[in-house]
């Protein structure tokens, strides 16, 4: 294989079509959060009854804060990511990927009723596309087993459940410029909506910290 046609197999559609319906989600719940915070849901600010111990128990001076518009600020930045990356994702998304998450789904779904005019062609884009040698190579072995492996009917069979396979194939491998450029705005926009919850994460980890080293792991039970 072409180093060229290795490169071209980077982060296939179905890979971005599993982050896709999960973005929806993701969506939903930033945009629920970010909401609480930009109206000042009562108990945001001081969220942790923990931190409250923590202090009195330490001594320590008051953990530093993200405001609630900070935090706003930064879910809002992450889901303009994620939501440029399903843009993306959805206008370049063949549909066949967008309703099937393998090649066997398709030729068990749409594949069984595709007629002899379609299915010639999709040969005819497989002819043209890089895995054309595979698609003829396989059919040449196939056609060398008749009689001796396979009957002419189930080596036709054969041939045309490859043929969709190959064509699912390269379908889910199209269009790799709109393929790295969603995968980037989709990890860019993930890992900026980590950050509210990793800043919570070290707060919290400060405040236990602080408790275990003044008083103890008791203090945790107490």
């Amino acid at each position: 294989m072409k180093k060229s046609q290795k490169i071209g197999y980077f982060l296939p559609l179905t890979f971005l079509r599993f982050i896709f319906r999960n973005a929806a989600n993701v969506l939903t719940r930033s945009a629920s959060l970010a909401g609480r915070r930009a109206i000042g849901r009562p108990g945001v600010r001081s969220s942790s009854g923990l931190a409250s111990a923590g202090k009195r128990a330490s001594g320590l001076p008051r953990p530093p804060y993200a405001g609630a518009n900070s935090l706003s600020a930064c879910v809002a930045f992450g889901l303009c990511f994620v939501a440029v990356g399903s843009a993306i994702y959805s206008y370049w998304c063949p549909k066949i990927i967008k309703r099937y998450a393998s090649a066997s789904e398709f030729a068990g779904g749409d594949g069984a009723h595709i007629g002899e005019y379609a299915r010639g062609l999709i040969e005819i884009r497989i002819q043209k596309s890089p895995r054309r040698s595979e698609y003829i190579e396989f059919c040449d072995r196939m056609i060398n087993r008749i009689d001796s492996e396979y009957s002419r009917e189930q080596a036709t069979e054969e041939m045309s459940n490859a043929l969709l396979h190959f064509y699912f194939a390269e379908q889910n491998n199209k269009y790799l410029v709109a393929r790295i450029a969603a995968s980037i705005f989709f990890s860019v926009g993930f890992i900026i909506l980590l950050l509210p919850s990793m800043w919570v994460f070290l707060k919290v980890a400060n405040v236990l910290w602080a408790l275990v080293n003044e008083h103890g792991l008791g203090a945790l039970y107490s």
